[in-house]
């Protein structure tokens, strides 16, 4: 596993990033890379959540998109529904934005 976190910050947005290897029965064997970056944007309401699933064979993007945007829809609607938290945030409107590429 490939354990890169990395913390940034450019033109008012703050970005966190973490980047590992993911392996599973569906990337047949195939080691891909996944990288994972919040942004806070300087006067924002919520958290940007990027996520980029690369080296991921063909006829497994699609899937891989399906199942990655509904996790962090899924993230967004837990942490939307805790007190002190604002609802509606950019993750709970999550709609292809996972980004899986090959």
């Amino acid at each position: 596993m490939l354990g890169v976190l990395s913390r940034s910050v450019s033109h008012g947005v703050l970005a966190l990033r973490r980047a590992l290897t993911w392996n599973s029965p569906y990337t047949h064997g195939i080691e891909t890379k996944v990288t994972i970056e919040f942004r806070v944007v300087a006067g924002a309401k919520g958290t940007e959540v990027v996520l980029t699933h690369e080296l991921l064979p063909v006829k497994e993007v699609e899937g891989h998109r399906r199942g990655w945007t509904e996790a962090i829809a899924s993230c967004g609607r837990f942490f939307a529904a805790q007190p002190g938290t604002v609802a509606g945030t950019q993750a709970a409107r999550s709609t292809g934005a996972a980004a899986a590429t090959h």
